[in-house]
This record gives structure tokens, C-alpha cells and sequence, in this order.
């Protein structure tokens, strides 16, 4: 699955949230330098991920990223498969309202 559209790419996220900083630390070791990370003080409810003026947020964002580091299956399927935006969605905010506890 293409990636092109993911190049050059900033993913702005919560830097007081250790599960962030974790998931970063594993992002960035799988999409190297095509991707820039960008902590921020900002109280933040999703990542961003900020392509081409357009701003991706929650499970889109985290599946784009994950396609960039070469698995474009969770996009696919987030796109494509009935109800698996929803609970994808609805999974997302259940994990950054509770992140700062894991």
C-alpha cells in the first residue's frame, strides 16, 4: 500500500504524557526521518498528524503513522471495513482520556 502522501509529515502530540512519549519513541524508530515528531505543551484530547495544510486526528492519525512505518493494513481496513471507524474512534478516546494512568 502507497505511503507517498504521508512524507514530510508533523505529529504533534502531548509531550507531560508518558504513553505519548512511548508510542512516539516506537513510531520514530519505524518511519525514521519521514516524519517529523513534535512535542508540545499543549493540552492536547489527540495526536495531529498535519499533512499538506490538512490535520488528522485520533485512530486516523495512529493508523497513518503505522502505514508509514510499512503497514497500511489498520488504514485500509479504517477506511474500507463497516463499523471499523466507529470502534476504532470510540477505542481511540478511550485510551487518550485514561493515558495518563497507563
Amino acid at each position: 500500500m502507497e505511503n507517498k502522501d504521508l512524507n514530510h509529515g508533523v505529529v504533534v502530540y502531548d509531550s507531560n504524557c508518558r504513553f505519548c512519549q512511548a508510542k512516539v519513541k516506537k513510531w520514530q524508530k519505524k518511519v525514521g526521518q519521514s516524519i517529523e515528531f513534535k512535542p508540545t505543551e499543549e493540552k492536547l484530547d489527540s495526536i495531529k498528524l498535519i499533512l499538506d495544510n490538512q490535520e488528522i486526528h485520533s485512530a486516523e492519525a495512529v493508523f497513518k503513522i503505522i502505514a508509514l512505518g510499512g503497514n497500511g493494513t489498520w488504514t485500509w481496513m479504517y477506511k474500507r471495513v463497516p463499523f471499523f471507524k466507529v470502534v476504532s474512534e470510540f477505542l481511540y478516546k478511550l485510551v487518550a482520556k485514561h493515558r495518563h494512568n497507563i
